[in-house]
């Protein structure tokens, strides 16, 4: 783990030699040896973690998946376990407000995810995990490249460990997770070449997850009180693409796209939860180099979710008030500018930039913010930074606990 030198910003680097030391399953466990991000457990029977920085919640940084915006909504609550640690490449760390490019988020930090490169990484990889509960993973990694294209291949599954209760409390020590996942990332040429150049990743997973009591049979007892139990079952596709054209060394043009459709049905006791979450993003910017030193990027983006959730009881025994059927959907469209300016080589760098959003339901918001660096000596670097962020709430998602509680709204 490193700080960059290159970005203006602080960011930390975990390199995939690090995440070798944390023999990690996952996206959640690739923070065990390092304190920047704390993984947190939201929910201890179906073992649905969330990423902290700063010591606040999750919601309130922005995790990035190669740049783009794909854990959020439902996506949220099990996004950062379905990321096999074979997949990724590096994480790039910064905490506080950042660059308004991709987006009004990251409010405490923010989180890129860089999953490997076709033309960079292994041909072939095989791995195999197996730990003493008796839950097994299998993952695979396969590289073709030929000419200007290059392609990557890789699958995982993890099969379910056994019914165990260690500390005889008739919970199971961990829940029964089974998930498979296909990715495939296509890649023509390298952004820092002149002309054309794309980069395009599709995904699927579909994950059942199965934790409670220990005689807990989902095909019995689900949303039922003869056992208690917490079931949770979702699938989602997804896709995300990254085209540009570099004209010269001063003029470039990007185009960025992704989307997510998950469906999800869970029992929490006697709670039923269905969800389906519909996720678009589209950004198109322009950046110019000028004066060799200076860079200015601008350009706009477009949100889009559409969000469905259905909550009803098995039993009224509670008498909870929050079943039914909500609704909500976003339209956000958006313009941005940042300019990063840079003095003395590079010793004194000033980035300032400004985005202003329309949201559907609560209009205009803008979204400021100002980061200045200074290169003291080779060893000392000061930093001020001031901004603001916003983000919608999704109640249910980001507060899953509740519904495996006996708490009303």
């Amino acid at each position: 783990t490193f700080i960059s030198t290159i970005n203006p910003v602080k960011t930390e680097v975990i390199t995939a030699k690090e995440l070798g030391r944390s023999a990690c399953c996952d996206l959640a466990g690739c923070f065990n040896t390092q304190g920047s991000v704390h993984p947190t457990t939201t929910n201890i029977v179906t073992n649905a973690k969330e990423l902290r920085i700063l010591g606040l919640s999750g919601v309130y940084n922005q995790v990035l998946i190669d740049g783009f915006p794909l854990i959020q909504g439902l996506s949220y609550t099990y996004g950062i376990s379905s990321i096999p640690g074979t997949l990724i490449k590096s994480i790039f760390v910064a905490k506080g407000a950042n660059s308004v490019l991709q987006g009004y988020e990251s409010i405490s930090g923010q989180i890129n995810v860089v999953l490997k490169q076709p033309d960079e990484d292994e041909r072939l990889l095989l791995n195999v995990y197996l730990n003493s509960f008796g839950e097994h993973q299998y993952n695979l990694n396969y590289t073709q490249r030929w000419n200007n294209w290059s392609t990557l291949l890789a699958a995982h599954t993890t099969q379910p460990a056994q019914r165990r209760d260690s500390d005889k409390d008739d919970f199971l020590d961990l829940p029964l997770l089974t998930r498979y996942t296909i990715y495939n990332k296509w890649k023509y040429r390298d952004a820092g070449e002149w002309g054309l150049y794309s980069e395009t990743g599709l995904r699927f997973v579909n994950e059942q997850r199965i934790g409670g009591q220990t005689a807990f049979d989902p095909d019995q007892d689900k949303g039922t009180a003869n056992t208690y139990g917490q079931l949770v079952e979702y699938s989602q596709p997804e896709i995300y693409t990254k085209t540009g054209y570099r004209l010269d060394d001063y003029h470039h043009v990007v185009f960025y796209a992704s989307g997510f459709h998950q469906k999800q049905e869970s029992y929490y006791g006697t709670t039923h939860y269905q969800g389906t979450h519909t996720n678009a993003y589209l950004n198109l910017q322009y950046e110019y180099n000028w004066r060799e030193k200076h860079q200015f990027k601008t350009g706009f983006s477009y949100r889009f979710l559409d969000l469905e959730e259905d909550i009803s009881f098995g039993n009224d025994d509670l008498q909870r008030s929050y079943a039914g059927v909500y609704e909500r959907q976003e339209n956000i469209p958006g313009v941005f500018a940042e300019n990063v300016f840079n003095w003395y080589d590079n010793q004194l760098t000033l980035i300032t930039g400004l985005r202003y959003d329309h949201h559907n339901t609560f209009g205009w918001k803008a979204t400021p913010r100002a980061l200045l660096r200074a290169n003291l000596s080779p060893a000392t670097v000061a930093r001020v930074s001031i901004g603001t962020g916003w983000r919608t709430v999704n109640l249910f998602s980001e507060n899953i606990n509740l519904l495996a509680s006996s708490r009303d709204e």
